[in-house]
């Protein structure tokens, strides 16, 4: 296999990995928006707990390293 073909297959590689990694991240995202909709059901501490953890998450889950982008909106 010649030099360019494997650089091109690794190219390939890494962008079906950011693809994937897009998509799980945007349907985490979209979860966790449900979620944080669905707060005012819970009593005021936890109620705060949770909202933290939505938010520590979304963040997390909204930020692709390889891009270095972020989806906006919670």
């Amino acid at each position: 296999m010649s030099m360019m073909g494997m650089v091109m297959g690794m190219a390939l590689m890494f962008e079906s990995m950011n693809f994937d990694f897009e998509e799980r991240g945007k349907e985490k995202c979209e979860q966790l928006r449900k979620e944080y909709a669905n707060l005012q059901n819970l009593p005021r501490k936890k109620k705060k707990r949770e909202k933290k953890r939505i938010i520590l998450e979304y963040q997390i889950f909204s930020w692709n390293p390889l891009t270095h982008t972020e989806i906006k909106g919670l």
